[in-house]
Formats: structure tokens, sequence, C-alpha cells
């Protein structure tokens, strides 16, 4: 009976965590226009920004982002054309380019589709 009764606290335990995790991730979505700044929460469809392993972020309108530093779960340019700016690194785990979509960058501003240096959420 122990046993029966530790193994359904433990499946419980792994649901919960589960759960928990996956509450934690936002998708946001562009609503600045033409341009703003990433870190401003009014630029998003969601309270707050993207700035979350677990976060994946949406830009389907012609705009300039200005940023830092982020690191997010994905990244989604939509048939759009998109200019980043700031001085640090947009890191995403995945990016996703919608096309016809022109990426360009600012001279200090940097892409990258790696994950290593992210927090885990």
């Amino acid at each position: 009976m122990n046993r029966k009764r530790t193994r359904l606290g433990m499946l419980a335990l792994l649901a919960f965590s589960t759960m928990t995790v996956a509450a934690f991730a936002t998708a946001y979505t562009w609503v600045g226009g033409s341009s703003g700044d990433w870190d401003d929460a009014a630029e998003w469809d969601e309270s707050g920004y993207p700035a979350s392993l677990c976060d994946t972020a949406l830009i389907d309108t012609d705009a300039t982002v200005d940023f830092s530093n982020e690191c997010i779960e994905s990244l989604t340019i939509d048939q759009v054309d998109v200019t980043i700016t700031g001085t640090g690194t947009l890191k995403a785990g995945k990016v996703t380019i919608n096309g016809p979509s022109v990426i360009s960058q600012s001279s200090t501003a940097t892409l990258q589709t790696a994950t290593t240096a992210c927090t885990q959420c």
C-alpha cells in the first residue's frame, strides 16, 4: 500500500512540476508599431516582454526594434521587414523567417540562434 501511495505521490509531483514550468512560458506579439524598445511592455500584446528562455516572440509588422541583451525560446518574423538595433545580442533557440522578409541589423546588434548562455525558466 505504501509503495502505491509513493508512486502516486511521485506522479502527482511530476505532473505538477511540468505544469509549473509550462505556466511561465509566454507568447508575445509585437504591437509597438514601426519602432520601439524590446524591453518596453507597451510594445507587446502581453504584460511584460519576452525575456525568458521559455518565451516566444512574433513580429508581424515592419519595425525597428531596439534591445540590449535578451535570450528567448524562439523568434518568428512573419512576412515583414525588421531592423534590430542596440548594443547587445538577441539570442533565440529558434528563429523562423516566413518570407518574404528582410532582417537588418546595426553594427552593434547581433541576432544569434544559440541558447547556451540563456537562463532556464
